[in-house]
């Protein structure tokens, strides 16, 4: 098996409640910094790769990995970014308690194929999203890999990966146990299981 672990980016200005404009140049506050060098130290073995999300806020997360181990392959992949399912041009200068309403007509709705907008995704498009990636973690040589990412990502992730209800239920089922599903605080470090090494 490889060791993988995944990283949630450390406290963003959203998550501190700020207005933000785009989702992906949301950066990192002075906690989320502090939180990025601690899990830079936390890191109990040298990578062969370090993955980001694009993300602004992931990437400033990774900076002081990258920085510590600077023998380790470092990559940016796309597709290991944050579920974004309201349209960011909607979204503009709005805050997280601004959108509460929206996000739990979202959610309540259920509708595993909607999508919001230009920028959006629906659940399904983000949940084939999540199984490439499983499966590129799967072919990669790398054995120690740390991947920085975002919350809703890592949940999916490790439902998908770990979890047998979850992973046989239907696109609807999946979507009510990812709303059902616990979160992840800025800067949690949790391994991921089960990724097959490369023979």
């Amino acid at each position: 098996m490889k060791n993988v672990l995944l990283v949630r980016h450390g406290e963003s200005a959203a998550n501190a409640g700020l207005p933000t404009v785009t989702p992906e140049d949301i950066p990192l506050t002075e906690i989320g910094r502090e939180q990025a060098e601690a899990v830079a130290k936390s890191i109990p073995f040298c990578p062969d790769m370090i993955i980001s999300s694009p993300f602004l806020r992931a990437r400033q997360t990774a900076e002081p990995a990258v920085e510590r181990f600077i023998g380790s392959r470092f990559g940016l992949w796309p597709k290991v970014r944050e579920f974004t399912y309201l349209s960011p041009a909607s979204c503009i200068g709005t805050t997280v308690a601004d959108r509460k309403d929206r996000v739990e007509a979202y959610w309540n709705a259920a509708d595993p194929d909607y999508v919001d907008g230009e920028g959006a995704e629906s659940f399904r498009q983000f949940m084939l999203r999540v199984d490439e990636v499983i499966k590129k973690l799967n072919d990669l040589s790398a054995k120690n890999i740390v991947l920085f990412t975002h919350g809703q990502f890592m949940k999916a992730l490790i439902l998908e990966q770990q979890n047998v209800n979850f992973r046989k239920s239907d696109i609807v089922g999946k979507m009510r146990l990812f709303r059902e599903g616990k979160g992840f605080a800025n800067g949690e470090v949790v391994w991921l299981e089960g990724v097959q090494a490369k023979q």
